[in-house]
């Protein structure tokens, strides 16, 4: 969809105002489905391809910020969220609810969006001097957010290891009771 049809139709745009909130809206909806796992992270790299078409070049600027702060907010909700379930002690529900695969989701997504942040850095670099002093994604904040997130990378890992072990190990009838829930 976005390379047959999203990305001709913006770049025949031109410099239409509309365009970052169009592209804002679409992010919305496609990070939702990314995060349930309906969709691949994959999915958003057809941002690089409007970025590196010159029709496109006069709403970098105003779609950089949207791109960066879409792929944050995703990366650290994932990160969140695997925090959340491997601190959680009740096996029996993330047994019943098939958390691992959950935490399979999560962890692929942070991995995957880590890397597009990544690829977006040049990018960032390259209309850096045309943002607002408002503006705090700056390269050297995303380089720092990059490390944090590559040293976060292996806690997370681990601890989804450990997580799925202890949900592996449970045994149904040492909390039959626990689980009930009247």
């Amino acid at each position: 969809i976005q390379k047959e049809h999203l990305v001709p139709a913006l770049l025949k745009e031109g410099s239409n105002k509309f365009t970052p909130f169009v592209l804002s809206v679409y992010l919305d909806r496609i990070m939702y489905r990314i995060h349930s796992g309906a969709s691949k992270p994959e999915e958003i790299l057809f941002i690089f391809d409007l970025l590196k078409n010159k029709k496109f070049s006069k709403n970098t600027t105003n779609c950089i910020p949207i791109f960066t702060v879409r792929i944050l907010q995703e990366i650290k909700r994932c990160q969140k969220d695997i925090e959340v379930i491997t601190e959680n002690n009740n096996l029996s529900f993330m047994k019943k609810n098939n958390v691992s695969d959950i935490l399979d989701i999560r962890y692929n997504n942070f991995v995957a969006l880590k890397e597009a942040l990544a690829q977006l850095l040049p990018y960032i670099k390259s209309c850096e001097k045309d943002f607002t002093e408002e503006y705090a994604f700056t390269s050297s904040n995303i380089e720092q957010q990059l490390v944090s997130f590559n040293n976060v990378e292996s806690n997370l890992s681990s601890s989804i290891a450990e997580t799925k072990k202890r949900i592996i190990s449970y045994d149904d009838s040492e909390s039959n009771e626990e689980s009930k829930w009247w």
